[in-house]
Order: structure tokens, then sequence, then C-alpha cells
């Protein structure tokens, strides 16, 4: 919640200083987006090729971690994690600039919310799931479900700065 204020917020503010940045902000997000999308489609296609060709079932790729394992990984992929702080202060940050006034508020506030729904519901999923998730397949799907959202809202934001 912090780190996408900041995004949103600090940004509103460098961009009401240098006009020119919220443009290039908002380029640089879409891009990141398709790239991102672009990644995950590959890795999602070449796992479904992989598939085709190998008619092994289904094993566990990596063994089952302990509680305080995937606990301590998880808090890893946060706070300390760079790729966090760009995800929510650059990439959330730069969407906003799509917006300004009470509807680049009414967009912080929506990430914000967003963002703990998504977890909230990604963890409860996550846990139901449990150890399929080590399934190739399941990735794969993941990977190509991944590819898809980010495509979608890179197109989103581009539709928004067009019109």
């Amino acid at each position: 919640m912090v780190l996408i204020a900041t995004g949103v917020y600090g940004l509103a503010v460098m961009t009401a200083a240098a006009p020119w940045l919220r443009s290039a902000l908002l380029t640089a997000g879409v891009i990141f987006l398709w790239v991102y999308g672009t990644l995950a489609a590959k890795r999602a296609w070449h796992g479904f090729l992989m598939r085709r060709q190998i008619t092994t079932s289904d094993q566990p790729v990596e063994p089952a971690v302990s509680r305080m394992h995937a606990i301590v990984t998880a808090l890893g992929f946060s706070v300390p994690n760079p790729h966090a702080w760009l995800d929510t202060t650059v990439l959330i940050g730069s969407a906003s600039t799509a917006y300004e006034g009470e509807a680049q508020t009414a967009f912080g506030l929506g990430a914000i919310v967003g963002s703990g729904v998504w977890f909230l519901v990604f963890g409860a999923l996550i846990w139901w799931l449990g150890g399929h998730l080590t399934l190739d397949r399941i990735r794969h799907w993941i990977d190509a479900f991944v590819a898809l959202m980010m495509w979608g809202i890179a197109t989103m934001l581009m539709a928004s700065a067009i019109g």
C-alpha cells in the first residue's frame, strides 16, 4: 500500500513539474507490460510444446518446502525485492499518470484495494491448490494467464492515454 501510494502520488508531483515525463512513463509502463507478457507467453508456449513431445506423467518439479521456508521466500519477494519497488512505484505510478486530479486519486485507491484483494485471493488459491502448483501443466497455464493479463493491462493503458 505504501509503495503504491508513493508511486501514484510521488509521480503525480514529478509529472506536474515535468509534463513530458507523464508520456515517457506511460510509454515505458506499456512497453514493460508488453515485454513481461511476451516472456510469460513464451514460457507457456514452450511448456505446452514440451508436454506434447514428452508423454510422461506429471511429476512434481521441486520437492515440498517447509512452511517457514515458504514464508521467508514470500517475504523475500516483497520489501527487499527491487522488482516489487519497480512494479508498484514505477509501473503503477506511471499508469496513474493517465489520470488527473480525483481520477488519479480513485486510480490509486483502486490499485491499493485491488492489490489487497489480489494477494488475499492469490494466497487462498495457492493454499487451496497446494502441491498441484509444482506440476508443469499448471505452471504453463498460469504463464498463459499472466501473458493475457499483462497484454490486457497494456492495451487498456494505451487506450486510456489515447482517448
